[in-house]
């Protein structure tokens, strides 16, 4: 199963419900698994956006036949929250990147969505 819909069955409150041991019995992943896939920016980067694109019967069918019967209660429809994770990246895919080219040296910082500040274009040059 991939681990996109492992993390959203896990984070479903009528699914998984945020039982990281039960969700390892479940699935088959070991829990300190799925606790790094959780909490490690890396791995938060990789689900974060099928995650949030997801819904419920997706999720529901990459179950064998003979389990997904166990969620006939769940609504297609229904989605998780993802806000926590979206916080904890926050800025990492926007943080501040130096370019060298030659003598000179840029510095670019990008706004970022997440925060109550507008950072919007900077450059810096220093030429050697």
């Amino acid at each position: 199963m991939q681990r996109a819909k492992i993390v959203f069955i896990y984070l479903h409150p009528n699914m998984g419900a945020k039982h990281s041991a039960d969700m390892a019995a479940f699935t088959g992943v070991k829990e300190n698994t799925l606790l790094t896939w959780l909490y490690q920016k890396k791995n938060i980067q990789g689900w974060l956006p099928l995650v949030e694109a997801m819904d419920a019967a997706a999720a529901i069918a990459a179950l064998p036949v003979a389990v997904q019967d166990l969620f006939s209660h769940v609504d297609p429809d229904s989605t998780v929250c993802v806000k926590q994770f979206k916080t904890k990246i926050g800025c990492a895919l926007n943080q501040g990147k130096i370019l060298f080219k030659g003598g000179k040296v840029s510095m670019k910082l990008f706004f970022c969505p997440l925060n109550y500040f507008n950072l919007t274009l900077l450059f810096f040059n220093f030429v050697s």
